[in-house]
């Protein structure tokens, strides 16, 4: 399924429930796993390039929302532009950490007056695993804006990675900066249909279908 899954819980646990009965595996959309930048990113955690994660700090910047044509996106009972990015910037976060949420304060507005948009907003977290994180996300920015929809800044006990989902992937350690990756660049909105971009979708109905094919659970189940 696209995402958001759903806008309840209880909406989200009856998928769940319906699959498990029905025998069949279910994934949700969640690419920025499957992108080649936060896939570096997430490799060099793993190796322990920065020692122990500690803060994350991730930004969202965008300049204008979607276009009407993409009517759902607007539409009040889908959630607004703030679950629209929130679930990938979120399940990334937790993708990072290797850790669920354990406090959380936000706050979410709409400066342009629709209220149902929620095209902004900023959050404060405590991961269980007690790595801190800020989220922020805004979807009305006025131009130049300030990068790409998916910046992350990765602070551990030894180092800093610097990761733009769409773009380069830094590693800091001692006096300087090295950069380990760059995604080619593609026009995010403009070339919704660049193989660079979609890339990362095919990644993930490869990883579902051999889910289905061996048995296994998908890399991002319900």
């Amino acid at each position: 399924v696209e995402k958001p899954m759903a806008v309840t819980v209880e909406e989200c646990e009856a998928m769940i429930d319906a699959c498990r009965s029905a025998g069949v595996q279910l994934t949700v959309n969640k690419v920025t796993r499957f992108r080649e930048s936060p896939g570096t990113a997430k490799r060099l955690l793993d190796e322990g390039a920065i020692g122990d994660l500690r803060m994350v700090r991730v930004t969202s910047s965008v300049v204008g929302y979607l276009p009407d044509d993409h009517g759902w996106a607007k539409n009040p009972g889908e959630g607004g532009a703030w679950l629209d990015m929130g679930v990938h910037l979120f399940d990334a976060l937790r993708w990072f950490t290797q850790s669920d949420v354990d406090v959380v304060f936000a706050r979410i507005r709409d400066f342009g007056g629709l209220a149902h948009l929620r095209r902004s907003g900023m959050a404060e977290l405590v991961m269980s695993n007690g790595v801190i994180a800020q989220v922020w996300i805004s979807m009305e920015m006025p131009a130049p804006g300030i990068g790409s929809q998916s910046q992350w800044t990765l602070v551990g006990s030894e180092g800093i990675i610097e990761s733009d989902s769409y773009g380069k992937v830094r590693l800091g350690k001692g006096d300087s900066w090295e950069q380990v990756f760059e995604m080619p660049p593609f026009g995010l909105n403009a070339d919704v249909y660049s193989p660079i971009r979609l890339n990362a979708f095919a990644a993930q109905v490869q990883d579902f279908a051999e889910g289905i094919r061996d048995g296994r659970p998908p890399a991002i189940p319900g």
